[in-house]
């Protein structure tokens, strides 16, 4: 028999559920070419959805008539009461959690992973998808990253907009000397002066190095590298090398040594065909999962039961000793 539990409205949290389950987020209320999300997934018994309109009625019609039975679930992962209630029925109970990677998801934290986990369960695709692109932002991280080897005019955009910078050189004078200036303080500069402020308040925690950069060189990068936090090391460097030719040149020539470092800082196969940015997300991943000690990250080879490719990434076991 399926069942639909909308934790939207009333659940009945006395349901019993079996364990060994295999759940899939995010999926249940879309289409895909005409193909409802439950049919293009059918290995999984349970499915979590926010609920959209548009397919949902779809998905619980094939959900119905389908000869496995299943639970399809409505959920705003957001609400803390909706995620008790549907944490009173599913804790413990899953053998296996994906994430359907169909348009933009939200990324569920671990510890919901690790209470949702049955002892030894396993968890893949951890992370969510967003498709938006802050260029400007990655861009300044990738400053922070090489900023031991950048030329004078580079390192001043780590601690000026390029409001400010403009202003100083129409008036000839330095950054700091314009950003002292008491003329900065009239009405006219009120953009520029608070859009400084919010982005020298930004930069505070963007590096937690910013004010030791002269401690370092191109020659102790990895030492520089060692002391950054992960959302520094895994932003998309590869394409600001496409798009920023300021940096393209020194992106490139360093391109091996990152690589190389990111590598060993995890247990990667260096017989896999990898791009950085592929190893800068298992980094990412696996860096985040092994600082939470309610899940065990490995590396390696795995069959993708939502398509059934061989695929080679991260998967996050329930660490049954911490509970």
């Amino acid at each position: 028999m399926s069942i639909v539990l909308n934790f939207k409205e009333t659940v009945n949290q006395t349901l019993v559920v079996e364990k060994g389950l295999k759940l899939i987020l995010w999926a249940g209320d879309c289409l895909h070419n005409g193909i409802t999300d439950i049919e293009r997934l059918p290995m999984f018994d349970v499915y979590v959805c926010y609920g959209f309109p548009e397919g949902l009625q779809t998905n619980i019609d094939y959900l119905t008539n389908r000869s496995m039975p299943g639970i399809l679930c409505v959920l705003d992962i957001d609400n803390p009461e909706q995620v008790e209630r549907f944490l009173a029925i599913f804790k413990g109970k899953c053998a296996h959690i994906d994430s359907d990677y169909n348009g933009n998801t939200p990324t569920l934290s671990l510890d919901l992973y690790n209470k949702l986990l049955s002892e030894d369960g396993r968890a893949y695709n951890i992370e969510g998808i967003n498709g938006a692109v802050m260029p400007t932002e990655e861009y300044q991280n990738t400053l922070e990253l090489f900023a031991p080897m950048l030329d004078p005019e580079l390192n001043l955009r780590r601690s000026w907009t390029d409001d400010l910078l403009e202003l100083a050189k129409d008036n000839g004078l330095c950054p700091a000397a314009t950003w002292k200036s008491p003329d900065l303080n009239i009405p006219y500069y009120d953009t520029i002066r608070r859009g400084q402020e919010r982005f020298m308040k930004w930069q505070e925690h963007r590096n937690p190095m910013k004010f030791e950069i002269y401690l370092y060189t191109e020659e102790t990068l990895e030492d520089y590298w060692s002391k950054l936090p992960v959302n520094l090391l895994s932003t998309n460097i590869e394409r600001v090398s496409k798009t920023n030719l300021s940096l393209s040149g020194i992106i490139d020539k360093i391109m091996p040594r990152f690589k190389e470092f990111l590598i060993r800082k995890i247990p990667c196969d260096t017989n896999q065909i990898l791009s950085v940015s592929d190893i800068q997300t298992l980094y990412r991943q696996y860096t985040n999962v092994s600082a939470f000690h309610g899940l065990i990250p490995s590396i390696g080879n795995y069959t993708d039961i939502r398509n059934e490719d061989f695929v080679y990434g991260l998967c996050s076991q329930k660490n049954s000793a911490v509970n």
